[in-house]
C-alpha cells in the first residue's frame, strides 16, 4: 500500500528512507516477538492458544503495573494504528473517485458503518466466520477479477488503437 501513496509526498525522495527504516523496525519487531513466542511455548501449547502474545504478557509481573497485558495492548494498538489509517483512507479515496463525494464524507460513512459492523461482532465464532468470508472473496478477487479485468482493458484498448 505504500507505494500507492508514494505520489502525495512532498518530499518523496528523502521520505523514503524513513519509510524503509519504519518496515525494518516493523518487521525486526514482529521477528522478536515470534521467537520469543516460540521459545516461551511448546509447539503444541501454542496452536491451542487464541493469543499467545497476550497469554506471554499475562505472566509478566512488575511491582507497579499490576496487569501488564494493558500496557502491551495498548502499545500494540499504537503498531496497527498506521495501517488502520492508511486503510480508511484508501478506501475514502476510493470511494471518492468511485462515487463523486468527497473524502471526508465518504471517510465518516465507512467510520460508521465499520463501527456499526463491530458492535454486531460479539464471539471469537463471528470473527472467524467473517475472516473466512473475507478469504474466500479475497480469493475470488485476486484468482478471477484481476484477470478478468485485465483481459477486458486489454481488448478495449485494442479496439480503440484499432479505430
Amino acid at each position: 500500500m505504500s507505494w500507492s501513496m508514494f505520489p502525495f509526498l512532498k518530499n518523496a525522495k528523502k521520505s523514503k528512507k524513513w519509510a524503509h527504516g519504519g518496515n525494518l523496525l516493523t518487521m525486526l519487531l514482529y521477528l522478536l516477538i515470534m521467537v520469543v513466542s516460540l521459545a516461551y511455548f511448546t509447539t503444541d501449547h501454542i496452536t491451542r492458544l487464541y493469543w499467545p502474545t497476550l497469554t506471554m504478557w499475562k505472566s509478566v509481573e512488575l511491582p507497579f503495573v499490576e496487569r501488564f497485558e494493558y500496557v502491551g495492548i495498548s502499545s500494540w494498538g499504537l503498531i496497527i494504528l498506521p495501517n488502520i489509517c492508511l486503510a480508511f483512507w484508501a478506501a475514502s479515496r476510493g470511494a471518492r473517485q468511485l462515487f463523486r463525494v468527497s473524502q471526508r464524507h465518504a471517510l465518516i460513512i465507512i467510520l460508521i458503518i465499520t463501527f456499526i459492523s463491530n458492535i454486531f461482532l460479539t464471539s471469537k465464532n463471528q470473527i472467524e466466520q467473517l475472516t473466512t468470508y473475507y478469504s474466500y472473496i479475497s480469493f475470488y478477487l485476486l484468482i478471477v477479477y484481476v484477470p478478468l479485468l485485465f483481459i477486458v482493458v486489454y481488448f478495449r484498448l485494442g479496439r480503440r488503437k484499432q479505430s
